[in-house]
């Protein structure tokens, strides 16, 4: 049964339910489990869950504050914020903002310069703690669904948070990390037989969830309703991973949520604002080609008569990272296609600005 067709009693009775215990509880697990069941009942519910905004949203910013220990919980009430906004519309505007605040708070803050107060990434992130990494990850996932519903954060944040965003759609990225992806791409794939049933249940979900919400997410035909249908299972979020991944291809699968995660946000601003984010193109696509010139160049003298891919050749000469460096190199089918998504989404969202260029 899908959440949004709970009758109201039920519902009720549920969150009811939920939230008592939550509330009774001093077990972190239980907390967590509370919080997972929650962020289902959530999703995409809102002729239900405006019912309860009084009663749910002040107890989820609160637990969703960066200052929320263990990490977990904190990344559960997160997901749950995340959740409450898909599809919420203007039934929720009086809580944006402060959702918007809570919710940045846990990969930014704010500095004070001579030229004002500005956003920055969070200099307390230490993506050495996988729990750290999982914390940004759902907190630009729930970003990106917040964005979809409310437009006006971006009128007054927008440069803040272009800002930010670029700063996880590259994180990580170097022809290092792309080498050492790609050599950990060939190590033998965990074994579905060593994940427990519900395990195995949950990795089938995660990859069918993150399927969906990347290949439909920007067909030019598509309308707005069917560009958000990301599914209730976050791939970063409520699903347990099996221990027997290696500690350097969970880093990988980590960094990889992150990208992803940061590119929904990007996709999300594209579709949204498309006439206020056209200024912040060149942060992502390069104004310089000279390194595909001088590969062209090159290519047919008599010294580099080599078969030498143009990939093979960028992969190791010095160039501005931008989304075709993703969409080269990037070991992670599911990142190259969101950065596929939000190249269509620009270009779909800007055609007006383009011709008149073109025209020009």
């Amino acid at each position: 049964t899908k959440p949004s067709s709970l009758k109201q009693s039920a519902y009720i009775s549920i969150v009811t339910f939920l939230l008592e215990n939550f509330n009774a509880s001093s077990d972190a697990e239980t907390k967590v489990d509370i919080l997972r069941a929650l962020s289902i009942i959530l999703y995409d519910n809102i002729h239900n869950n405006s019912k309860n905004f009084e009663e749910l949203v002040p107890l989820l910013i609160q637990v969703a504050d960066k200052s929320t220990r263990p990490l977990e919980v904190r990344r559960m009430a997160i997901n749950c914020l995340g959740n409450i906004c898909c599809n919420a519309g203007t039934k929720l505007q009086n809580y944006y903002s402060a959702i918007f605040e809570v919710i940045m708070s846990n990969i930014s803050m704010v500095e004070h310069t001579s030229q004002g107060t500005t956003m920055i990434v969070a200099r307390s992130l230490d993506f050495n703690d996988q729990a750290l990494r999982r914390v940004a990850s759902s907190t630009l996932r729930s970003l990106h669904l917040l964005l979809y519903e409310d437009k006006s954060i971006l009128s007054n944040k927008l440069v803040d948070i272009v800002d930010i965003i670029r700063t996880f759609v590259f994180y990580n990225i170097n022809p290092t990390t792309y080498k050492h992806a790609k050599e950990d791409a060939y190590l033998t794939p965990v074994n579905s037989m060593q994940l427990l049933p519900h395990q195995q249940r949950m990795s089938h979900l995660r990859q069918q969830e993150q399927t969906k919400r990347l290949s439909a997410g920007f067909s030019p035909l598509s309308n707005l309703s069917n560009n958000r249908e990301y599914g209730a299972v976050s791939s970063d979020s409520e699903i347990s991973d099996s221990e027997a991944i290696n500690p350097g291809s969970r880093r990988h699968r980590d960094n990889a949520k992150i990208r992803i995660n940061a590119l929904l946000c990007l996709q999300a601003i594209a579709k949204t604002s498309p006439k206020a984010f056209y200024p912040y193109w060149e942060s992502f696509i390069p104004h310089n080609f000279d390194p595909f010139a001088y590969y062209n160049k090159m290519k047919g003298t008599s010294e580099t008569q080599l078969d030498r891919s143009l990939a093979s050749y960028l992969l190791y000469v010095e160039h501005t990272h931008s989304l075709f460096t993703i969409l080269l190199f990037d070991p992670t089918p599911n990142v190259r296609m969101a950065v596929s998504n939000v190249l269509m989404g620009m270009l779909d969202g800007s055609k007006q600005y383009l011709s008149v260029a073109v025209a020009r």
